[in-house]
């Protein structure tokens, strides 16, 4: 279960390519890097719908 919105799911999901490189954490938290679950999109209060249109 993820606890932010599907947006940020996607777009960090977009983002990561954990094959091409070693991951070493800096914090006990290993979910840091995540942030607080809202994409710059969100926070702005602009269109979520994007995608929908043509």
């Amino acid at each position: 279960m993820y606890a932010g919105s599907i947006l940020h799911y996607k777009e960090i999901l977009d983002q990561i390519r954990g094959e091409d490189v070693n991951f070493e954490y800096n914090s006990k938290n290993n979910f840091r890097f995540m942030g607080n679950g809202m994409t710059l999109r969100e926070e702005r209060n602009e269109d979520l719908a994007f995608y929908v249109y043509k």
